[in-house]
């Protein structure tokens, strides 16, 4: 089993636990949104059980919702029910360019593998408007790809893309 699938089957065992832990919305998201034009469309991408989405739907923007995880999915959809909800990768996304006008990747861009980075940032990239907007947040740490214990559950292994060198 790959990386990504391995994570995914953990999220899975995870979503309902995972939900009662992490009830606030991404720590900047506000910043974010002071960039997308009112009633602008936003991608969440891995979103996890969607708190953002909550959020953000609370103050009027159009959200489409991708995660592979089902479980997740199912609980995010508890949280925005308003919210268009698809299983999907964000390294395979299919829609067309130039659709949205912010991209939120909160804290799943790291459970990307390096060689996909550059890639899933053209994808990005293609599917936001010309003065689209991109929210990335990362793990810090020593450079690397690891698994970790999940936040939730220490026996079960998450695959993590640590970005940011520590100084």
């Amino acid at each position: 089993m790959n990386k990504i699938k391995k994570t995914i089957v953990v999220y899975n065992e995870i979503a309902a636990t995972y939900a009662k832990t992490f009830e606030k919305p991404s720590e900047h998201i506000d910043e974010f949104l002071k960039f997308i034009p009112r009633n602008g469309r936003i991608l969440d991408t891995g979103c996890g059980l969607d708190v953002d989405a909550k959020y953000i739907q609370e103050r009027g923007f159009a959200l489409t919702v991708i995660d592979l995880s089902k479980k997740m999915l199912e609980t995010a959809k508890n949280y925005a029910p308003l919210v268009k909800f698809k299983s999907l990768y964000y390294r395979k996304l299919i829609f067309p360019s130039n659709s949205f006008n912010g991209a939120l990747s909160s804290f799943s861009i790291i459970h990307i593998p390096k060689k996909e980075v550059l890639a899933t940032l053209k994808d990005f990239h293609k599917i936001l408007k010309k003065e689209g907007t991109l929210y990335l947040s990362f793990q810090e740490g020593n450079s690397q790809e690891i698994f970790i214990d999940s936040p939730i559950q220490n026996n079960k292994k998450l695959f993590l893309n640590v970005f940011l060198q520590k100084k």
